[in-house]
């Protein structure tokens, strides 16, 4: 690991003394500033005869777990009259903290795979994408997606109301994810990380003990009184929640399902962006995290069993097993520990990662809903 780590230190310094520019769609460019009219065409114009990209600009940056900005681009005539993008969103690492990130934890393999390879395989609404690629050895990635402004799309935030009917179409989307290729020898053979992995090596890499209990001391005005005083306690049935995945039947999952993932669509779709950790997991995670960080405390309390037997029901529509309401209902309240990790550790992120840009509010209101539902359902309890 200390190896390959100095490895992608010297690579990207390399990188920052170098005058390379991305001309061709087989090269990566090392930041935003060394992309080219050049490498944009032989991506956005490859399949359109005589069209180039005339000119570009840059959008702002947005920096968080990657580095975000949008691509605004003119065309010549043959483009124009293609209809070709106007513009385009990328995500990239081109900073060396997201570079050791990728390589520690391995997000972009799995964002590179389900945009490269396994976003066609599903009729879900998520944002289509035009390219993406890393390269194994420095690390260095850029993914390039539709932009959803362009379908009149809107993020949602913390605050975004999250009717009955936007749950159910969230359920339907990850009841296909999970369900279509269930059992398969595409899940079974996937190269891409498993959801333990991914939190085993992210555990590895930011120490999450330490890291989640001090995100988990910061959040003690909004956490159940009750359960703050087990502080000392949470870290142990994490750990089940986790090892669980061992002896679970795993599937495609997401694995980041919180709210500002999630966009509405002009005709009032809900969409799930941001697949950084897509993985092989098991179902049960999802739909906890799901339910528990997405609805208000008071809508969670009076739709959760419906929308379990709502979500065990699509799951056998989409090709998943059949599973009762009792033994999905144990498996989403096993779940909500090992959900919780991603935001008690963005509440306190450690030094050697990167910032996650997370709004405060947004961060304490899904703490929040989510040790709710954990007190609420004695979810530590819930492996005896």
């Amino acid at each position: 690991m200390a190896e390959r780590d100095d490895r992608i230190r010297q690579s990207f310094q390399q990188e920052v003394e170098s005058s390379f520019v991305a001309r061709n769609i087989g090269e990566l460019p090392h930041s935003y500033d060394t992309i080219s009219t050049d490498w944009l065409t032989s991506i956005l114009c490859r399949n359109t005869n005589g069209a180039v990209v005339a000119d570009y600009s840059l959008g702002a940056p947005d920096d968080g777990t990657s580095n975000r900005r949008r691509i605004f681009l003119r065309y010549n005539a043959a483009g124009q009259a293609a209809g070709l993008p106007s513009t385009v969103f990328c995500k990239s690492s081109q900073k060396l903290v997201h570079r050791l990130q990728h390589a520690n934890i391995g997000l972009v393999i799995g964002e590179v795979a389900f945009y490269s390879r396994y976003r066609p395989m599903f009729d879900i609404e998520a944002p289509n994408p035009i390219f993406a690629a890393y390269d194994p050895v420095s690390y260095n990635s850029i993914i390039m997606l539709e932009d959803l402004d362009e379908r009149g799309a809107g993020f949602c935030n913390h605050e975004t109301p999250i009717t009955r009917g936007r749950i159910e179409n969230q359920l339907s989307t990850l009841a296909q994810l999970h369900g279509r290729y269930y059992g398969t020898s595409e899940v079974a053979d996937a190269k891409i990380m498993t959801l333990e992995g991914i939190f085993r090596a992210t555990d590895r890499w930011l120490g999450l003990e330490v890291a989640c209990d001090k995100g988990f001391a910061a959040a003690e005005s909004v956490i159940p009184n009750r359960l703050f005083r087990r502080r000392a306690e949470v870290w142990e049935p994490t750990l089940k929640a986790v090892e669980m995945q061992n002896s679970l039947p795993l599937t495609f999952t997401h694995n980041d399902v919180h709210l500002r993932n999630w966009y509405i669509t002009g005709e009032g779709r809900m969409g799930l962006s941001d697949w950084q950790t897509f993985a092989r997991g098991h179902w049960g995670f999802d739909l906890a995290y799901l339910i528990s960080c997405n609805l208000t405390v008071e809508n969670r309390r009076l739709w959760e069993s419906d929308l379990i037997r709502y979500y065990v029901e699509e799951l056998r529509e989409f090709g998943g097993p059949t599973v009762s309401f009792d033994d999905a209902f144990l498996l989403y309240r096993r779940h909500f520990l090992s959900a919780l990790t991603w935001w008690t550790v963005t509440n306190a992120p450690p030094e050697n990662g990167p910032e996650y840009y997370q709004p405060e509010d947004a961060t304490l209101e899904f703490i929040g809903r989510m040790t709710t539902a954990i007190d609420d359902l004695d979810a530590m309890d819930s492996y005896d």
